[in-house]
């Protein structure tokens, strides 16, 4: 399910402290939009008119040292700025 935000208006999300049962302790990419950033467990973007659309950002969720789990695990995230 996608999130939506207005254009013009600054996208916040906090992102899981785990997934599926393992602790995450950051999250990574490889290409976000412009105007964004991630830090820690937050994805900020300030959008803009131009940003119109359905988006996806493929993310990764870095485990913490007391996971179970040594890879990184995909966190795709959709949002439609309207």
């Amino acid at each position: 399910m996608a999130d939506s935000v207005t254009a013009g208006d600054v996208y916040i999300r906090q992102l899981p402290d785990s997934i599926n049962g393992i602790a995450i302790s950051t999250y990574t990419a490889t290409r976000l939009p412009l105007r964004s950033w991630l830090l820690d467990k937050s994805f900020f973007w300030a959008t803009k008119e131009a940003d119109r659309g359905e988006h996806t950002f493929d993310l990764r969720a870095i485990p913490s040292s007391e996971g179970n789990s040594t890879n990184d695990l995909p966190f795709p995230m959709h949002v439609v700025v309207r």
